[in-house]
């Protein structure tokens, strides 16, 4: 919630994106949301218990590019 939504004390997509466009990553605008909406939707599947398995698939994918980019 805080990429996509600005909550607690989060930057929003919009600081989301510039964030991604410093890193250099293609297309910062479709890589936000995609990433905010993996985070926020498949880490709500896995705290809910629906389809944690498959959800966690995304979410794997999306921390590895994060640490590959950004460490």
């Amino acid at each position: 919630s805080q990429k996509l939504f600005g909550m607690f004390d989060g930057p929003g997509i919009a600081g989301f994106m510039g964030y991604l466009q410093k890193l250099g990553v293609p297309n910062p605008e479709v890589s936000a949301y995609l990433a905010g909406g993996v985070e926020f939707f498949c880490g709500g599947a896995v705290l809910l218990g629906l389809w944690a398995r498959l959800a966690t698939i995304p979410l794997i994918i999306n921390m590895g590019v994060a640490v590959a980019l950004v460490h």
